[in-house]
């Protein structure tokens, strides 16, 4: 949102991401899952209490800080 503006809502959409954002740092805190190098991200409405997903190719990490006493 801070490269490309608006709602987090509209991003469900992949097609309005359309170039490269912010370089994304990813703390895992459940071992297993492989959700540090996923191009997506689960997002909590709490508002609606609705989930939904943002996926990009743009939206991949480009570091994961693994710890195992953060897991």
């Amino acid at each position: 949102m801070t490269t490309h503006g608006g709602h987090v809502r509209e991003y469900a959409d992949r097609n309005k991401i359309t170039d490269n954002v912010l370089p994304l740092i990813v703390i895992p805190t459940t071992a297993g899952t492989g959700s540090e190098v996923t191009f997506g991200a689960v997002i909590t409405d709490t508002e609606n209490h609705f989930k939904f997903t943002v996926k990009h190719q743009y939206t991949a990490p480009e570091l994961a800080l693994v710890d195992p006493k953060l897991t």
